[in-house]
């Protein structure tokens, strides 16, 4: 506010130097008050030996200056905040367009394409996406990968010349780093933003010279106390770095002999001094009970109750929380023999792995109360678990990560009451929490995957056929001989974990330490020990939880319950026509019989003899000209029919 032509007050000698004395300029002493009581106060704390007369009629003064002055302060106001949004000169043009200059920016530091992905981002947040995993993973790898290409632009890696002459950086840098997934990349760059962040406060660079830097830093978090896997995260983000930065292999750090054998001595003398590694909690019986009466119960929240089926889903198909959102509810199928479901993504399957989709089974009678807690959840999607309203009543059309799948499966064993059984009929005490107060954070996501495997082994069955549970099998007898026995297999199992729970033959199992640790943690929260244990316990030794088994009669010949995906005809039976759904977007392209794209090639075929609109995104254009023959019709022109291919 200087330069405003703001002139002192008129007061006499001794009260305006000192005013100048306390002030230095009149902007500084206009902008120190706005009403009299700020004033006098003001006046006080700067000489506190003014007689209350004279003080009075010091501010008197002020206040009339103070009102005199206000347009001139105002309009020196509006002209210092134009002189701030002036700019300077232009320089004189490049003769490059917008496009180029935007080109040059991209290929100097990749980091500048990330704020055009969030904006994609945003952009589409509130549109429903059928394709929505496929297309956050996308996302996030697109992010991270330039997260990790700014770090080599910064170090000047070799691959930075190797790449100095591509036009679409946007599709480039990205796909340098091969087929590695979102988290991968993501758990690259941040270990190795932690070494950098070291390197530029010790050492004063981003990149490290030579193997000393790698060894003072391993040196330093050692001495800390870091965790047992800190190390190798460094060396797995250095030999990425490095592996893709194009670095001559006799000068990768992280193929230094000297490096590789401390980091070998760092890790052995941190795992030999971490704790022993704890397993999920396993989940107790009555947990089951409770979760099956639960879902069969109209009364409780629907949506809830539909995150109660995907934990009995997670219990008896070995399944984590991660890979819950990898299951692709468009191929759920319930029939007569039992539920079946494709898995798409974890850790072993996806488009990048040896075997793309593997099958989940359950066997159609699994039920240890006698309820049919098999249910459809109809909503085409690629990914199970839906984003929760607040009352847990209903979806809404957004996906979750597998974290908040986990906490959904907390808060689903939060919900159970305590079962128990009235003559042959398991009903559930809604005056008994199972699990009370927090007790329910004993339990995480890979809680339910150690169940099945885990009673399995207890009552001596094979591990090997345990395998086919968890569909460790995949990987090391191949996808094909997996497919073929391995439904078989798994209801086997399935029906005899069961039946040894529901009648304890041919070996009961036993539960003793499972519910021994829950009621430890119990007391720990603060709840009474004895109190979860009577809950807990209902298996009575060789009689298991009482009565026959199976315990869920399905009558023969019945229909079994209608699977989420509707007019689909049962083999030997096809429509006229299919439905191919893509893989990686969800598309729906209809096809008629006959048409040059076969079912048996294609990722997810269903079969109808009708169709709507809502059923399908778009025709095949060779059905829609054959269509338009049997109808009479001319054939329009092809460019204007929708057309591509499709993903099998």
């Amino acid at each position: 506010m200087s330069g405003t032509g703001l002139g002192w007050p008129a007061l006499v000698p001794p009260y305006r130097n000192r005013l100048e004395e306390w002030f230095s300029t009149p902007e500084k002493l206009y902008a120190s008050f706005d009403t009299r009581e700020e004033l006098v106060s003001l006046l006080r704390a700067c000489d506190n030996t003014l007689l209350e007369s004279s003080l009075q009629l010091i501010a008197d003064a002020l206040l009339e200056w103070h009102a005199d002055n206000a347009r001139t302060v105002a309009s020196g106001r509006r002209e210092a905040r134009r002189r701030l949004t002036e700019c300077l000169p232009s320089v004189p043009g490049t003769g490059l367009s917008l496009h180029e200059h935007y080109n040059q920016i991209a290929l100097q530091s990749p980091l500048a394409l990330l704020p055009v992905l969030r904006k994609r981002k945003l952009a589409t947040d509130r549109v429903v996406d059928r394709g929505a995993r496929a297309t956050e993973e996308i996302r996030l790898r697109q992010e991270y990968a330039l997260r990790l290409a700014a770090i080599m632009q910064e170090a000047q890696l070799p691959v930075c010349k190797v790449l100095a002459g591509v036009s679409n950086a946007e599709e480039a840098w990205p796909r340098l780093f091969g087929t590695r997934r979102s988290k991968t990349l993501r758990n690259r760059f941040r270990a190795w933003d932690k070494f950098r962040e070291w390197l530029l406060y010790s050492r004063g660079r981003s990149y490290p010279e030579g193997v000393a830097d790698v060894l003072d830093y391993a040196n330093e978090r050692f001495q800390e106390g870091c965790g047992k896997t800190v190390l190798e995260s460094l060396q797995a983000s250095l030999s990425v770095i490095e592996g893709v930065g194009r670095v001559p292999s006799t000068q990768q750090i992280s193929q230094d002999p000297t490096w590789q054998a401390q980091l070998k001595s760092y890790t052995a003398d941190l795992v030999s001094a971490a704790p022993p590694e704890q397993p999920a909690s396993m989940l107790t019986v009555a947990i089951i009970l409770a979760c099956e009466i639960f879902v069969c119960t109209p009364g409780e929240p629907s949506y809830l109750r539909a995150l109660g089926f995907v934990c009995l889903l997670m219990v008896w198909g070995s399944l984590r929380a991660d890979d819950v959102q990898g299951l692709l509810p468009q191929t759920m199928l319930l029939d007569e023999r039992g539920l079946s479901i494709d898995l798409a993504r974890s850790k072993t399957t996806g488009p990048d792995k040896r075997t793309h989709t593997v099958k989940v089974f359950v066997e159609r009678s699994i039920s240890l109360t006698g309820h049919d807690w098999l249910k459809d959840f109809d909503f085409e999607r690629d990914y199970l678990v839906l984003k929760a309203n607040e009352g847990f009543t209903e979806p809404l059309e957004k996906s979750v990560p597998s974290s908040t799948v986990a906490l959904y499966f907390r808060k689903v064993l939060s919900e159970l009451k305590t079962p128990k059984r009235e003559g042959r009929t398991w009903k559930a005490n809604d005056q008994r929490p199972l699990l009370p107060g927090y007790t329910s954070s004993h339990f995480t996501g890979h809680s339910a995957r150690n169940f099945l495997s885990s009673v399995g082994a207890a009552i001596d069955v094979d591990p090997r056929e345990l395998d086919y549970l968890g569909r460790w099998k995949v990987g090391g007898e191949g996808s094909a001989t997996y497919i073929r026995t391995s439904r078989q297999v798994v209801h086997r199992l399935q029906s005899h974990i069961a039946c040894s729970l529901v009648t304890g033959q041919p070996k009961h199992y036993i539960e003793v330490d499972s519910i021994k640790a829950l009621t430890d943690y119990a007391a720990k929260a603060g709840e009474s020990e004895s109190q979860v244990r009577r809950r807990h316990t209902l298996l009575e030794g060789s009689k298991g939880l009482g009565g026959s088994w199976p315990t869920l009669a399905l009558e023969v010949g019945v229909a079994a319950p209608p699977s989420p995906v509707e007019q689909v005809s049962m083999p030997g039976s096809r429509g006229d026509y299919f439905i191919v759904t893509s893989r990686t977007t969800g598309l729906r392209r209809l096809h008629m019989l006959g048409c040059y794209v076969k079912p048996e090639n294609c990722y997810d075929v269903k079969f109808v003899n009708h169709v709507g609109a809502e059923d399908v995104d778009n025709i095949c254009k060779d059905c829609k000209a054959r269509m338009k023959a049997q109808a009479g019709e001319e054939e329009s022109d092809p460019s204007s029919s929708d057309s591509g291919s499709e993903s099998m």
